[in-house]
């Protein structure tokens, strides 16, 4: 009871048992026990963000800064971090953190940036150049690691990350987006390659699928599906469904189509990894996209392609309490 890295341990475990109101207190003794305990911090943060409260849940999350893993990932520029004072006429330097999900998460925010007047300039991984370009008109993208010197910018006012950019522009859930039309665009004409190419298979409907992730452990397994937990699905006549999993699923397509009759296909030529504006075009140009909560479903929802995503708890961070999706409204969850 006096020992603050096992009470942060504890909370990581009513973490997975969705036991939140006992995980936020384990975290609170925690920090009255040692105040700058960074981890517990972000733990906090992610209890809070579960249950709804999110001015005191972006305060917390700001520790993530202090945890190793995330320093790392940190950029260094001169300029203040952005404190939410006005910025036309301002100009604002927005670097993407953390995993492709993430910035594609926290970059429906930049719509909002780009609303204040400010002259806006981000810094992405380079996968997302080309879209980021194309969806966020007005602002100049460049891809990361990013030097001011020599970039044809006269220096900044600020810079921002963008997860910290939700302290400002998302602090209550009213103040999410509603419209399901997603701010992420697709290549035009890689849309209409994709709309073409998948019509020449049949008439029938185009189901996107995602079920799995690369990055597989115990504990993370539990949000993904086995091709065995997929039979509901893969066993619906009169679908064409097309792979759209990152990672070499060679394997899985093969029992899926032993099993029960299925083909999910895969399109050569297609790196499902690295051309994320290819497949950005392809996830539109589909009628619909099945997922587990993997990229493709983040990807799918911005893009606002309609998406269906098994979620394995009523409680899972990207609710923010209220059960179903916040930060795509394309998304319809199912638990």
């Amino acid at each position: 009871p006096n020992f603050s890295v096992a009470l942060n341990n504890l909370s990581c475990a009513f973490d997975h048992q969705d036991r939140l109101d006992e995980g936020e207190a384990a975290c609170r003794r925690a920090i009255e026990l040692k105040p700058d305990y960074a981890d517990v911090h972000v733990n906090l943060a992610l209890f809070l963000f579960r249950k709804g409260r999110l001015k005191e849940a972006w305060d917390e999350y700001e520790w993530r800064w202090c945890k190793a893993e995330h320093t790392l990932s940190a950029r260094s520029y001169s300029q203040p971090r952005w404190d939410g004072s006005p910025l036309k006429g301002k100009s604002i330097l927005l670097w993407g953190e953390q995993g492709i999900g993430d910035v594609i998460r926290y970059a429906g925010m930049i719509p909002d940036v780009l609303g204040t007047g400010a002259s806006v300039s981000i810094v992405c991984d380079e996968r997302v150049v080309d879209i980021f370009a194309r969806s966020f008109d007005g602002a100049r993208v460049s891809a990361a690691p990013f030097a001011e010197k020599g970039s044809g910018a006269d220096g900044y006012d600020y810079q921002c990350p963008f997860g910290s950019l939700g302290k400002f522009f998302r602090p209550s859930l009213d103040s999410f987006p509603s419209d399901d039309a997603g701010y992420l665009k697709a290549d035009p004409e890689r849309l209409e390659f994709w709309k073409t190419k998948l019509g020449e298979k049949s008439g029938r409907p185009k189901v996107g699928l995602s079920w799995s992730s690369s990055w597989s452990n115990p504990l993370r397994d539990r949000y993904y599906a086995t091709i065995e937990e997929m039979a509901p699905v893969l066993s619906i006549g009169g679908l064409d469904f097309t792979n759209l999993q990152s990672h070499d699923s060679s394997a899985d397509i093969e029992q899926a189509k032993n099993l029960y009759g299925a083909n999910i296909h895969t399109w050569d030529g297609l790196d499902l990894r690295n051309d994320l504006d290819g497949v950005a075009a392809l996830t539109a140009a589909l009628d619909l996209v099945i997922s587990f909560p993997t990229f493709g479903a983040e990807f799918a929802g911005a893009l606002g392609v309609p998406t269906l995503c098994f979620c394995h708890s009523d409680t899972h961070i990207d609710f923010l309490g209220t059960g179903n999706s916040v930060w795509q409204p394309a998304i319809r969850y199912v638990t």
